[in-house]
């Protein structure tokens, strides 16, 4: 409790006076929180996690921005800064999502547009393929490297395998 109110202080500190090492301290402490929150809405994306908790405590910044002394603060409506953020990330990341959707459906939807090339036009199989391989098993997909990638026998696959 005591934490939720320190953080609560200082989102204060920041909104009503405009202290930067307030503000510094409040990503300090909870940057942890939002990323991992957000890798979790992200289904292990890292690089969309990183993405939407930046955005989170640009967000945090910009709703808490200071106002001047002597005006009630939007801080003051927040009672659990960690509360507020893990909310806030869950809200950034669900839209960061459909955003990402949308951008994968219209690169498809372009893609069928575009004339058929060549089977073995590898711009066209590559993203597919290594889209595939991060969908398999770590097992699954280290033989896989091992024989096609790295041009291994059987033998020496299953004994690095140990199957």
């Amino acid at each position: 409790m005591i934490a939720t109110q320190d953080s609560t202080l200082l989102l204060r500190r920041y909104a009503c006076d405009g202290s930067e090492d307030a503000f510094a301290e409040l990503v300090s402490r909870h940057l942890d929180l939002v990323y991992s929150a957000a890798a979790r809405c992200c289904y292990g994306d890292e690089a969309l996690a990183g993405e939407v908790a930046q955005r989170v405590f640009v967000d945090l910044a910009r709703k808490f921005r200071p106002e001047g002394r002597g005006t009630i603060s939007a801080a003051e409506g927040v009672r659990s800064v960690p509360a507020w953020l893990h909310r806030h990330t869950c809200f950034v990341a669900a839209s960061a999502i459909r955003s990402e959707s949308r951008r994968r459906l219209r690169e498809m939807h372009a893609m069928e547009l575009q004339p058929q090339v060549e089977t073995n036009d590898w711009s066209r199989v590559a993203p597919v393929l290594e889209e595939a391989l991060s969908e398999l098993a770590d097992p699954d997909r280290d033989a896989v490297v091992l024989r096609f990638f790295e041009d291994e026998p059987y033998a020496r696959i299953g004994s690095a395998l140990e199957c």
